[in-house]
């Protein structure tokens, strides 16, 4: 299963929910070709075009191997003709036998409810299911029952880390997006594909961030953010790159690698006050349990203004009312993974190099 046999494959239409990408998860030759994991319309090119072939049927097994020039049904691979005998499903029309979500998006609000039309775009890509938590108590916080949201749900400002972690056990994707009410979605629908190949084509990947990374943990040296130039990830056609941390608004995590690792940690916060560095947490625990953690670079709209004209929240009034004991808890927690910071640098360093900086067409 290489790249150089994908090229005899070219995928029609996606019916799995797990995303199909060419060498990876089907390709072909000689008259054959194989799917892994993955379950679609494809056509089969050599001096010809030949007819459109459906592989990986019916469901149930990891591997197809299908005839690209075989009699319908020849193990597994189905000529796809016109007329009501092969019903397919589209990459934002899920099979009946699947979830129909490609992404959870866990949005966290607090009275912004001059933001709620432009937060509502998330539900603009087919695939998507928002689920909002309203953690404030005002008038206009009523608009959300008038949106596209799948689910809303009012809470008594239990704030970030709590809201989450409740939202994640109600999430029915694979991938779950934490975004903020201060972050615009972003612009078109391209970046599920794409977070759905970096996720495919690295299976120890659990986290990826959308806003922020560094090149070296928190606290270490100078916290310094990461400045090395984007690269192409795995020949994808989109920018990302590894990273040591990455932050909230949004971060994208695989879902029973969230719950494997614990979720996050709610002692970060009392209830009602922000988590700061929950997510910079959650990142260590990724690396420290041999997962990995990838900053992707999506193209957004314009940062969410505030009533008052200033983009984005004040953020420093989540330090209001922390406790000593929360604060010496995360101090703590930070500086026993000190130990490991140069492992988790070097790792990082390491990955990036496999990745590469030119694009593979």
């Amino acid at each position: 299963m290489t790249n150089s046999t994908s090229s005899f494959v070219r995928l029609i239409q996606q019916d799995s929910k797990t995303l199909c990408v060419p060498g990876v998860t089907f390709g072909g030759g000689n008259g054959k070709m194989w799917v892994h994991n993955c379950r679609g319309v494809f056509q089969c090119h050599g001096a010809t075009l030949g007819p459109n072939i459906a592989c990986g049927y019916p469901p149930g097994k990891r591997l197809y191997h299908c005839d690209c020039d075989g009699p319908p049904g020849t193990n597994g691979a189905v000529a796809r003709e016109s007329g009501p005998q092969l019903r397919t499903f589209g990459v934002n029309s899920r099979p009946p036998w699947e979830d129909p979500y490609l992404l959870t998006v866990a949005l966290q609000y607090f009275n912004m409810s001059w933001n709620i039309r432009l937060l509502e775009r998330w539900k603009g890509c087919e695939g998507v299911e928002l689920l909002v938590n309203v953690d404030s108590r005002f008038d206009g916080d009523l608009e959300w029952l008038s949106t596209s949201a799948d689910h809303v749900i009012f809470s008594s400002n239990i704030h970030e880390i709590r809201a989450y972690n409740k939202m994640a056990r109600m999430a029915r994707a694979d991938l779950i997006a934490f975004v903020q009410d201060d972050r615009a979605p972003p612009i078109g629908c391209e970046y599920l594909s794409h977070l759905r190949q970096m996720f495919a084509t690295d299976r120890t990947l659990a986290v990826v961030g959308m806003n922020i990374a560094t090149n070296t943990p928190w606290n270490y040296g100078n916290h310094i953010r990461y400045t090395h130039p984007a690269r192409w990830w795995h020949g994808g056609g989109f920018k990302a790159e590894y990273a040591a941390c990455v932050d909230i608004g949004p971060l994208v995590a695989r879902k029973r690698d969230f719950f494997a690792m614990g979720m996050f940690d709610s002692n970060f916060s009392p209830p009602g006050r922000g988590g700061i560095g929950l997510d910079f947490d959650l990142s260590m625990r990724a690396w420290l349990s041999n997962r990995s953690v990838a900053m992707y670079h999506a193209d957004s709209l314009p940062g969410i203004v505030r009533a008052d004209g200033v983009v984005g929240r004040k953020k420093a009034a989540y330090y209001i009312g922390r406790s000593h004991w929360v604060h010496a808890y995360v101090k703590g927690r930070f500086d026993g993974y000190r130990s490991r910071y140069d492992w988790i640098v070097g790792r990082v360093k390491e990955l990036n190099g496999e990745i590469g900086r030119v694009r593979v067409v």
